[in-house]
């Protein structure tokens, strides 16, 4: 396989389409609400019945008509022939009462019941479907599954969950430790978005020896790390098309030109240079968005959208990373195409401009994606 040129580049959109639209997304299973939490749902977290099913006291008090102690005070007092009920939180509401008065809002004395506060009818309590109706969407499919999606299910009473969870094979390749720092970079990133991942290290940065290490194991995402690169030999791409099918051998992203795409086994595999600002580029731009499909994930990163400080200028033709960081209420440029590390550690935000846009001016509202 020849080096790659400039010339030669895929467009963006174009390589994550191709590559979403050829390969296809991890099989749903069922799993309990702790080793769901963090996965894709696959099927929606519903009610299965009205939740609750009867009414109930939402606090400790006393179960009462709210119509019988209409005006009650502490100078006007109404008075009941017979104490009401005491109840407690989550307890079923007694037949023919409304609200839960608040215990020092009753005296008793001589077998009478001195009511000296008024409730409004439905205080203190939670109607029958109060939570939720039968039926109603608690978590949507797509979703990622939170911490309270897990106590909600189980309050809806279900203790498993149909996920989905896409295992990612990260291959290393042996060398230098610019290498390592992406390849955690993209173990990171990749976690944090709810795949699993499973790191490999090639025996050497022979083409071989990463086509051996894909072949390692299946995957539902496959990542090289390093290995690529313009005026030699590129290797990953080279292991890439030994193992399966190349779609895109360089694509216009800035930084990243390096990065390339293909299908192994019916999973997408995904090249990342291996300098960490292309890292981090061809992640976020390519291994994320197809994560997402995997998955069959919605699109859950969180935003921030405000005025620029200051132009950004970009190469038509390319897509290109811009780093920024919040600053009383707008986002500062710190980095366009070109990352140093001293951006990237002061990076907040990020997006990305559009290849046939040059940029943005100083004082443009953008949607940036938060780190």
């Amino acid at each position: 396989m020849g080096s790659l040129r400039r010339g030669s580049l895929m467009p963006l959109d174009g390589a994550v389409a191709s590559l979403c639209s050829r390969t296809q997304q991890a099989d749903p299973q069922s799993v309990g609400l702790h080793e769901a939490v963090g996965r894709i749902l696959a099927d929606p977290i519903m009610a299965q019945q009205a939740i609750p099913l009867g009414a109930i006291a939402l606090r400790d008090g006393w179960a009462v008509a709210a119509d019988e102690v209409v005006g009650a005070s502490s100078y006007s007092p109404c008075f009941l022939r017979a104490p009401p009920p005491w109840i407690e939180a989550g307890e079923p509401m007694p037949r023919g009462t409304d609200a839960v008065l608040l215990p020092d809002g009753l005296s008793v004395a001589g077998g009478v019941a001195e009511i000296v506060a008024a409730v409004a009818p439905g205080e203190g309590m939670r109607p029958a479907g109060g939570d939720a109706a039968a039926g109603a969407v608690l978590r949507a499919a797509g979703e990622r599954v939170r911490p309270l999606d897990a106590a909600l299910a189980l309050a809806a009473g279900t203790e498993h969950l149909r996920i989905r969870q896409a295992d990612v094979r990260i291959v290393s390749l042996p060398g230098a430790e610019a290498v390592a720092a992406s390849g955690e970079l993209v173990a990171r990133l990749i976690e944090a978005a709810g795949g699993v991942v499973h790191r490999v290290r090639a025996a050497s940065r022979e083409a071989a020896a990463i086509a051996a290490a894909l072949k390692e194991g299946d995957a539902d995402l496959h990542v090289i790390v390093g290995g690529t690169g313009f005026g030699r030999a590129d290797h990953a791409a080279e292991a890439l098309a030994a193992s399966g099918a190349m779609i895109a051998h360089g694509i216009a992203i800035r930084p990243g030109e390096t990065a390339g795409c293909g299908v192994v086994g019916g999973a997408p595999a995904i090249l990342v240079p291996g300098r960490l600002d292309a890292a981090l580029a061809a992640t976020l731009m390519v291994v994320l968005p197809c994560l997402d499909h995997v998955s069959a994930a919605k699109p859950s990163r969180r935003q921030v959208s405000a005025p620029l400080t200051r132009k950004v200028v970009s190469a038509i033709g390319m897509a290109d990373l811009v780093l920024l960081r919040c600053r009383d209420g707008r986002l500062e440029p710190l980095a366009v195409g070109d990352l140093t590390l001293g951006a990237m550690a002061e990076a907040e935000a990020w997006l990305a401009v559009h290849p046939n846009s040059e940029g943005f001016a100083g004082g443009d509202t953008v949607a940036a994606f938060l780190l």
